[in-house]
């Protein structure tokens, strides 16, 4: 399959060329993120899941530049610190009512 000299050039404008020119990065402002976290175990014969979920939106315009990897690995780490727990309760009501 030949490439076309149009089409070379859209790709070189979308990825940049060999050298690594003028590669676009994206524009775009997160405003909200969300995360869930999932677990399924099983427990004597049962099988459990359990499951959380949070949103979280930036405050636009701030006055402070967010980070946005580390809010996004804050919000995972929160996730699943709540299905954690939720285990956790299973867990112990279970060792409860034996």
């Amino acid at each position: 399959m030949k490439v076309t000299d149009e089409e070379k050039s859209i790709i070189k404008n979308l990825v940049g060329d060999e050298l690594g020119e003028d590669v676009y990065t994206s524009q775009a402002i997160p405003t909200t993120i969300r995360a869930t976290s999932r677990l399924s175990v099983k427990l004597g014969d049962s099988y459990y899941t359990f499951e959380y979920t949070e949103e979280r939106t930036f405050p636009y315009p701030t006055e402070f530049e967010l980070n946005y990897d580390l809010e996004r690995d804050m919000l995972w780490d929160e996730a699943h610190k709540q299905v954690d727990r939720q285990v956790e309760d299973v867990i112990a009501i279970r060792k409860e009512t034996r």
